[in-house]
């Protein structure tokens, strides 16, 4: 177990996923500059004031209180820039899973966390009857908004494939939660395929 500092976000990435994050607030500023100098990750955990998830952590008290998925992902920051709006923009890519064993707030008010590391998955080749989710994979990533992330895809592994699908469609963050949380890759192209088809029939 580490404790780690944990970057609450209103969305979800997964262990080979990229994001960017503008950074303005001090004590996340405080954060990258250490976290850069010492060449060493920081945790991201999907937050939100409504969310009903695995025994979810509160954080913060009254109005301002929100909670914390128990599972995260430990990430790397791979690129940052100055933007003309003054904020720094950091891209970060996905490194392995944890779970949250313990949360605390230090004197800067940055959530840390007592993480644990999740095994990765035990990779499997995408099926043939999912070959068109591969497909669906190859069409998003090539969307304007998607590009500029770099992505390095992975089109064999259903891991990798499952992985970037749940970031890329528009599923609800509950959703996407219960994808990292899920440690079989073949069930997970499943549940992506079901909830495409659930998107199919509302659409």
């Amino acid at each position: 177990m580490s404790i780690i500092p944990i970057f609450p976000l209103p969305a979800v990435l997964f262990p080979g996923g990229k994001t960017f994050l503008q950074i303005f607030e001090p004590r996340y500023l405080s954060m990258v500059k250490s976290c850069m100098k010492a060449n060493r990750g920081f945790g991201v955990a999907m937050a939100d004031p409504n969310a009903s998830l695995n025994a979810p952590q509160i954080v913060g008290k009254g109005d301002s209180a929100y909670q914390i998925a128990r599972y995260g992902t430990l990430c790397s920051i791979v690129d940052f820039d100055l933007r003309q709006n003054g904020r720094l923009q950091i891209t970060i890519q996905g490194d392995a899973k944890f779970h949250i064993d313990a949360l605390s707030i230090a004197e800067d008010e940055l959530v840390m966390g007592q993480v644990s590391i999740v095994a990765s998955e035990v990779s499997a080749p995408v099926p043939a009857d999912k070959q068109h989710l591969v497909e669906l994979l190859q069409t998003l990533a090539q969307h304007a908004s998607i590009q500029p992330l770099g992505l390095e895809l992975d089109l064999v592994g259903a891991d990798q494939v499952g992985s970037r699908l749940v970031e890329l469609l528009p599923n609800s963050n509950d959703f996407k939660q219960k994808m990292l949380e899920l440690n079989d890759p073949l069930q997970r192209l499943e549940e992506i395929e079901t909830q495409l088809l659930a998107l199919q029939r509302s659409g």
